[in-house]
């Protein structure tokens, strides 16, 4: 047994045994600044859970944007065409679909009825600008799927632990809007670190 090992075991034990605090979803958007506002604004409900929304300042590279800045999902979309999701996917913790709506390959039992549901992704066709406008309030409701699935037991990692990514089946509603908070990056798109501002209001 090394000790690495070993200590991996007893911290991860600790953690077990402890309620500590959860970091609310993180969501990252690129998205234009009215279908961005639209999104947030967006009544939640009481089932909802609480959403921190950052900008993204690019597109190059969704999956190492998530796992840079601890988003469980990042949404894109440029006005026309499809709105993509993308949830934090790491090595050796993948997602248990690819694509919900994706159904390439043949079909079998497995694939129209899986046993994991977390998706490294959803595509959603057709959406313009008006859609996603009228849309914002389901659109709000997939993300947050998508985003709490990907904290699911088997794609998290100690460290996600560690810094509050928690699998929790406790609803936490909203206490407060959360408004759109600004990402701007040093080094391009998805380098650097976040300087937040957030705008929260009661």
């Amino acid at each position: 047994m090394s000790v690495m090992g070993d200590g991996r075991r007893r911290l991860e034990a600790w953690l077990a045994g402890r309620t500590l605090p959860t970091r609310p979803l993180r969501v990252g958007l690129c998205l234009p600044d009215d279908e961005a506002d639209a999104l947030v604004s967006a009544a939640a409900g009481d089932t909802a859970s609480r959403i921190e929304w950052f900008r993204m300042g690019g597109w190059d590279d969704p999956v190492g944007t998530c796992r840079r800045h601890l988003f469980d999902a990042a949404v894109y979309h440029d006005g026309e065409g499809p709105v993509r999701i993308v949830t934090l996917e790491r090595p050796d913790h993948a997602a248990g679909v690819v694509e919900w709506a994706d159904l390439v390959g043949p079909l079998t039992f497995g694939s129209l009825f899986p046993g994991r549901v977390d998706p490294a992704a959803v595509v959603i066709e057709g959406a313009s600008t008006t859609r996603v406008r009228q849309g914002a309030g389901l659109l709000r409701a997939l993300i947050e799927a998508s985003a709490t699935l990907s904290r699911s037991e088997h794609r998290l990692t100690l460290a996600d632990r560690v810094l509050g990514r928690r699998v929790t089946d406790v609803i936490e509603p909203p206490r407060r809007a959360l408004a759109l908070e600004e990402l701007p990056f040093d080094g391009g798109p998805g380098d650097g670190t976040p300087r937040q501002r957030s705008r929260g209001t009661r």
